[in-house]
């Protein structure tokens, strides 16, 4: 592997490729994922997850934790009967059957940054320019010492190569539980139209 990062990201599985989604903790993240999970899409994770860039120029993301955290009200309303078997915080907890190889990773179509959780629109989608996704992807990776001048440079160099890879795209939407069935319908047509447009 090339590129290999460690992000704050969450990551649902469609058509056979990962969608991942990075945010700061309180953004979405885990919500936007139990979204996907209602309407019988996979979750990879809702927190961690590792990016790798293959020798083969495919981005790879693999879950590092492999759990669903919700607060109560959430978990009731979009997956009622959840077995949330324990509570991290005030968060339910819920733990993760992964299919297959899945947990061994999934090829990535695209990264999509969430934007500010105060958000009004109903959902646009802001493709960024490299050098913005370069240092979006830096701000949402787990990072070590920043006085570790080698290992802050093989992060960078590693944000580089997975921009190479894949398209960054901020998804900005308004934070309510009745416009999730809204965005999650046009994620989809977004993303159907981004891989029918890949050659």
């Amino acid at each position: 592997m090339l590129g290999n990062l460690s992000v704050h990201g969450a990551a649902v599985v469609v058509s056979r490729r990962a969608l991942v989604f990075l945010a700061p903790s309180g953004w979405g993240k885990s919500t936007i994922a139990a979204a996907f999970h209602r309407r019988g899409f996979e979750i990879l994770t809702d927190d961690r997850l590792r990016l790798e860039v293959t020798a083969e120029g495919q981005l790879v993301a693999t879950p590092i934790d492999r759990c669903l955290r919700l607060w109560p009200e959430t978990a009731s309303q979009l997956m009622p009967g959840g077995a949330f078997a324990a509570v991290t915080g005030e968060k339910h907890r819920l733990e993760l059957d992964i299919a297959g190889n899945r947990s061994a990773g999934q090829s990535v179509a695209a990264i999509f940054t969430l934007g500010s959780p105060c958000s009004t629109v109903s959902c646009e989608f802001r493709p960024l320019s490299a050098s913005v996704a370069v240092a979006t992807l830096v701000a949402n990776c787990f990072r070590p010492d920043p006085y570790d001048a080698d290992t802050v440079q093989q992060i960078f160099q590693a944000c580089v190569e997975v921009v190479n890879v894949v398209p960054v795209i901020e998804l900005d939407y308004k934070r309510d539980l009745a416009s999730l069935d809204h965005v999650h319908g046009r994620v989809l047509e977004y993303v159907d139209a981004l891989l029918g447009a890949t050659p």
